[in-house]
């Protein structure tokens, strides 16, 4: 009867039991590991492995996380080499049929990796309606056309034409730049640009395609999310040799604006 009493106390008492699993190794150091390999078997018999013992071993600790050359993994899978910056030396392969030279791994929106040709983050702006500048104007405003962009470093390409209704041979000079939504009710550049477009437009040519704007300048959105950037225009020099009163006529509205991501600044 006594027996049948132990075996009902121990089918209702849950029992925890903890084991670590060791190959090649009795010398787990770490009650966080559940299984240590240790492939060379050149650990000690005590005291915390070195880093050149550890170097081929493999662990699974509490969390699942698997270690290899590591055995405090942090992620699921932490794989840590001998390389350092001046020397590295590769950590993994994946050879499943995509792998291609120069190719790179990425994923799909269910997170699936695989090896693809790189095809670097490219967007196109919005060209709005235009605002009219006269060549006296030294200040910026707001052309009505955008570009969105992503976290990242980007290099945006400004490619405009500009008509003028000035009546006499003559030209000006005109700068572009990008405001984003906390500079744009002061028309003023944004800070995450470096840099801006200016050119010479002639005062008289009213006639497609006008004067030509072309530059690119350097935006950096260090946020997280997506923004907005918006094409300004002013800060216009007039030919002080002979100057000569015109409008350049709908400047943004012609023309386009694409961008390139040439690094991108956000960590997962």
């Amino acid at each position: 009867m006594k027996y049948l009493f132990l075996l009902a106390l121990l089918l209702i008492i849950p029992l925890t039991v903890f084991s670590q699993i060791g190959i090649q190794t009795d010398n787990i150091t770490s009650s966080n590991i559940l299984l240590y390999i240790d492939p060379a078997k050149d650990n000690a018999t005590s005291g915390t492995p070195t880093a050149s013992q550890t170097k081929e071993d493999i662990v699974i600790d509490k969390s699942g996380n698997v270690g290899i050359g590591t055995t405090i993994p942090t992620v699921k899978l932490d794989i840590v080499t001998t390389g350092t910056p001046i020397s590295p030396v590769k950590g993994f392969s994946i050879r499943d049929g995509y792998q291609v030279d120069k190719y790179v791994l990425t994923s799909d929106a269910t997170g699936t990796a695989y090896w693809q040709a790189y095809v670097p983050g490219t967007e196109k702006g919005v060209m709005g309606s235009g605002i009219n500048i006269a060549n006296t104007y030294t200040n910026y405003i707001n052309t009505n056309s955008k570009i969105s962009l992503y976290p990242g470093k980007w290099i945006v390409f400004v490619s405009l034409n500009i008509l003028g209704n000035g009546t006499v041979a003559d030209f000006s000079w005109m700068t572009f730049g990008f405001a984003d939504n906390s500079t744009l009710p002061s028309s003023a550049l944004s800070p995450d640009t470096q840099g801006a477009v200016s050119a010479a437009l002639l005062n008289d040519i009213n006639t497609s395609p006008g004067s030509s704007v072309n530059g690119k300048i350097f935006i950096t959105n260090s946020s997280s999310v997506k923004k907005d950037y918006y094409l300004l225009a002013g800060k216009v020099i007039r030919n002080t040799t002979s100057p000569n009163s015109a409008t350049f006529l709908s400047v943004g509205s012609t023309g386009s604006l694409y961008a390139f991501r040439i690094n991108d600044i956000t960590s997962p």
